[in-house]
């Protein structure tokens, strides 16, 4: 009797936990943010798996840890391109033609990096507002992951790629 209220107990607590790894939390960014599985396309998902497969974001704390991550689709040469990154590291990376390449060329400027990291939306959109005007237009996808025991909670972002030649260069 004893023994069979140990183990209930165990299993109530157990099920207030949320047993999660890096492809988890991506299949919970992929429904959150809405992102297409075309299966014709590789989604921003796959490549995701594909980084955590090949052990690039071993940085990531998957039990309480905040990742951020902004990325993009190059529409005119099929590229994605990424950054994750967290407090304790950071990883850039471009997938094409079926490569995935780990990259230290800078992807994104570093006041994006920095709105991303204080997740300020409102000067997000101000920034959006007074400088995005490249064109062509490339529109980015910020996430904002919050890991902890229950389900991570996803916040995103898709803005307008902004540029200041004074600032960003």
């Amino acid at each position: 009797m004893k023994a069979t209220l140990i183990l209930l107990l165990l299993m109530i607590t157990q099920s207030f936990c949320y047993s999660q790894d890096f492809a988890t939390i991506s299949r919970i960014i992929q429904k959150e943010c809405k992102e297409a599985n075309t299966p014709k396309l590789i989604s921003f998902h796959k490549i995701r798996i594909l980084l955590f497969e090949k052990d690039q974001l071993n940085f990531i704390n998957t039990e309480a840890d905040t990742v951020y991550i902004i990325e993009h689709l190059e529409t005119q040469s099929g590229s994605y391109c990424r950054r994750i990154w967290n407090s304790k590291g950071s990883l850039s990376s471009v997938y094409y033609n079926d490569s995935l390449e780990i990259t230290t060329e800078r992807l994104y400027t570093g006041f994006t990096i920095k709105l991303i990291k204080k997740w300020d939306t409102a000067a997000i959109r101000k920034e959006e507002k007074i400088n995005a005007n490249l064109i062509p237009e490339r529109y980015f996808k910020a996430i904002r992951v919050i890991i902890n025991k229950h389900k991570p909670a996803i916040n995103y972002i898709v803005f307008k790629e902004f540029f200041n030649l004074e600032r960003d260069r």
